[in-house]
């Protein structure tokens, strides 16, 4: 048996059709911006991550220019051994100074289609190995640090 009030008609037990409708929209709205504000890190984080590699890549190559394990001259596009959808390239230049050299080097990201989506450019000033290697001085590097700290 249904109770009436004399002031707001039949008691209501539970919600309306149009309240749940309108929670609805509410619930999918906010899921809707929650999900957008995921995908805006996601994609952050990837970048990140892009970048840090590209940076580790790049450090290592100019290390490897600078140890001599890579020639001091210049190359275009030339794959990582060891990541092959990274690419790097060098320039090697005189500076006003003739014992320096300014080396410039580019790490690109390739992806799947072949388009670079992230390049990473390093600079570099390092004295001209072969200006030193021409003085004659045999001396060892330990030899030479004893000369020069007495």
């Amino acid at each position: 048996m249904k109770t009436f009030r004399a002031d707001c008609g039949p008691s209501r037990r539970g919600m309306t059709l149009l309240e749940v409708v309108i929670a609805l929209a509410m619930f999918f709205a906010a899921m809707s911006a929650i999900s957008q504000i995921l995908k805006m890190g996601s994609d952050s984080a990837i970048r990140a991550q892009i970048q840090a590699e590209g940076t580790l890549l790049g450090e290592s190559k100019l290390n490897e220019v600078i140890a001599g394990i890579v020639p001091l001259q210049a190359a275009t596009d030339q794959p990582f051994e060891d990541a092959p959808q990274w690419s790097w390239s060098l320039s090697v230049e005189d500076d006003t100074d003739v014992a320096i050299k300014r080396l410039m080097l580019t790490v690109a990201h390739r992806r799947a289609d072949g388009t670079s989506d992230r390049q990473i450019k390093f600079a570099r000033m390092l004295r001209d190995p072969a200006i030193f290697q021409q003085t004659g001085n045999t001396d060892s590097t330990l030899d030479t640090l004893n000369n020069v700290l007495q």
